[in-house]
């Protein structure tokens, strides 16, 4: 009988001290699996942890550590960082909405005037007028607050570190000018009388190609968010953390339109009999007005990185 209570208690006392090794493993909370997904709606990204749990940031899943303009605020009593984490508001290449199109051509060019009176030819055309400025891009998405409230922060690989990187969205790029519009034509030369004394009339050169469109200003970049760390993160900061929070850069501008075509020269006036006509050969036309650049994009404002509970 003593032999049978003697073995039916070691099973138990090995299973009790199984169970105490277990409770006092970390219980570990991965901080990928709060990140927001596709389709995810919320406005907020919030984390919060059991005291004795610890809130595992793994570089391998730098991917996921993107808040798509969300805010971000995290509790926890314990905090690990395992290699170069970066947490983003938005991803890498992110920029606001590019606008697409072609803005609309210039005026073409008026018909120069025909010429009127002994000798005179006809007219220049007129130049052809500017390409339409296109419309600007997108502005850049704003970042959102990113709070981090963590009492125990460990470092647990070599290099280990922990990137805030709230700044605000690049805007997109503007949209490509319109085409110059198409010189007009000369105007005609007189015609010699018959019979008479008056000189036929050249040709009126051909009008000059409409300047290039100004390519759209590119959209303003988005405001950096602002970044509130505790007094345990604060004294990281420099150090094993990074912040920043820069306001986006302006978009690109958009492409120059294409040149105008340049006018037909204007007909030359007609003999008489053995009297020649108006001369065809001065049609060269002047050179297209040069290209006017956008203004220079906007840059988004840079937002502060404060302190909680450092008074």
């Amino acid at each position: 009988m003593r032999s049978v209570l003697i073995s039916s208690v070691g099973p138990v006392l090995s299973v009790c001290m199984l169970l105490g090794v277990a409770g006092a493993q970390e219980r570990v909370k991965l901080a990928r699996d709060f990140f927001p997904g596709v389709g995810d709606g919320r406005k907020v990204v919030y984390i919060e942890v059991a005291d004795d749990e610890v809130l595992l940031f793994d570089s391998a899943d730098n991917d996921a550590y993107v808040l798509g303009g969300r805010a971000l605020e995290i509790h926890a009593a314990h905090a690990k960082v395992k290699g170069v984490v970066v947490i983003r508001s938005f991803p890498d290449g992110s920029h606001g909405p590019d606008t697409s199109g072609v803005a609309p051509k210039g005026n073409d060019g008026l018909t120069g005037a025909n010429g009127v009176g002994d000798g005179v030819g006809g007219d220049r055309g007129e130049r052809g007028h500017r390409g339409n400025t296109g419309d600007p891009g997108g502005p850049g998405r704003t970042a959102r607050r990113m709070a981090l409230f963590i009492d125990k922060l460990d470092f647990d690989a070599a290099p280990s570190a922990l990137k805030l990187l709230n700044s605000g969205e690049k805007g997109g790029k503007g949209q490509t000018g319109g085409q110059g519009g198409t010189g007009g034509r000369g105007g005609h030369g007189q015609d010699r009388e018959c019979p008479g004394s008056r000189g036929p009339g050249n040709a009126g050169p051909r009008g000059a190609a409409g300047a290039s469109g100004t390519g759209g200003q590119g959209g303003p970049g988005g405001n950096g968010g602002e970044i509130v760390l505790n007094k345990a993160l604060f004294g990281l900061k420099g150090t094993s953390i990074t912040a920043e929070n820069n306001g986006g850069e302006g978009g690109l501008p958009g492409d120059p339109g294409a040149l105008g075509l340049v006018g037909e020269p204007g007909g030359a006036g007609a003999g008489c009999g053995t009297d020649g006509g108006g001369d065809a050969k001065h049609i060269d036309p002047l050179p297209p007005d040069p290209y006017v650049p956008p203004s220079p994009s906007q840059k988004g404002q840079e937002a502060k990185i404060v302190c909680k509970d450092c008074n």
